[in-house]
This record gives C-alpha cells, sequence and structure tokens, in this order.
C-alpha cells in the first residue's frame, strides 16, 4: 500500500488557515511524512537505509512529540 503525499493536504490548510501553528507543529508533520515516505521503502525494498532513516524520523517525532506537549501546557498555564 503506497501512500500519496500532497505538499499540503485539506487538513492542513484548514489547520494553517484557523490556527497559527508552532514551528515545532511543522516539524512534526515534516517527520511525519519523512517517516510514511522511508517506511514504503523498507516495506516494499527491504531497503536497509530506509530502515534507518524511518527510524531516525522516528526518534525525531518522540523528541518533538515532548517539545510540542511542553509548548501545549504553557499555552494552556498561560490562559488561565
Amino acid at each position: 500500500m503506497i501512500i500519496e503525499i500532497d505538499e499540503k493536504t485539506y487538513m492542513e490548510y484548514e489547520f494553517l488557515y484557523n490556527f497559527h501553528p508552532s514551528e515545532i507543529h511543522q516539524e512534526i508533520i515534516d517527520h511525519f511524512k519523512g517517516y510514511i515516505e522511508e517506511n514504503e521503502k523498507w516495506i516494499k525494498k527491504c531497503n536497509f537505509e530506509a530502515s534507518i532513516r524511518a527510524r531516525n524520523h522516528l526518534l525525531a517525532l518522540h523528541k518533538l512529540t515532548r517539545q510540542r506537549r511542553l509548548e501545549i501546557k504553557a499555552e494552556r498555564e498561560e490562559t488561565r
């Protein structure tokens, strides 16, 4: 199953139009797209370099999601 990745999906346009995302949010989207591409290469062709890149994207996602959670927490505390 190959997933087509457009530059900007409808949900991204809607999100960008209604909200002002942080840089971390955009990085999360970019790394997720990269993970999908590299994972497809790994699954379809058993490309070992692609598996390493996919794992690197997952590691980056892990770090970025922790940072984004802290941003959201700080924003919540500001609005109280």
